[in-house]
């Protein structure tokens, strides 16, 4: 694998399916609200960034949002990255959905502690905290749900000076 690899990955958790391809620095993304629909859309997201411009770009290695979210969502990604890596002899790489979005808003506003929470439904949310340096982000709380009323309880008494995102 090259210092730069050519990564494809694939995020299907929530009610959003995205597919994207980070070559050389740049991300590309292929992304669509469709809840219920994300085996039907993301084969056609990953065909679209890997023969875009008429060329065919051959993927290093692949991740996964790995959740928390949608059990079925999560399989669906689960199973394509599985898929690919197996047909090529590729590395596959597990996200933290709640990881991954906590890096995207350190990347838009700087490092710091983010905690980021999701509807999980039935009045329940997925949340986690995040130390973010330098691009990496590190669980202070890992990934867990919570009943809503509990998550607010938990808040008072987690460390401070965090943003939020979710």
């Amino acid at each position: 694998m090259s210092t730069d690899p050519v990564l494809l990955a694939f995020e299907t958790s929530s009610d959003a399916c995205s597919a994207a391809l980070a070559r050389g620095g740049e991300i590309r993304m292929e992304h669509v609200r469709a809840p219920r629909a994300h085996a039907r859309h993301v084969l056609e997201q990953a065909h679209a960034l890997l023969h875009r411009d008429g060329a065919r770009i051959a993927p290093e290695a692949l991740a996964y949002g790995c959740g928390p979210g949608s059990y079925t969502g999560v399989r669906i990604a689960a199973g394509v990255a599985q898929g690919f890596a197996a047909a090529r002899a590729l590395p596959v790489l597990a996200v933290s959905s709640l990881q991954a979005l906590a890096r995207t808003v350190a990347r838009d506003g700087g490092d710091g502690r983010i905690l980021v929470a999701l509807d999980a439904r039935l009045r329940q949310v997925y949340w986690g905290l995040y130390a973010v340096a330098g691009g990496c982000a590190r669980a202070e709380v890992a990934d867990r749900v919570d009943a809503i009323d509990a998550f607010c309880a938990r808040l008072p008494g987690l460390p401070g000076g965090w943003r939020g995102a979710g």
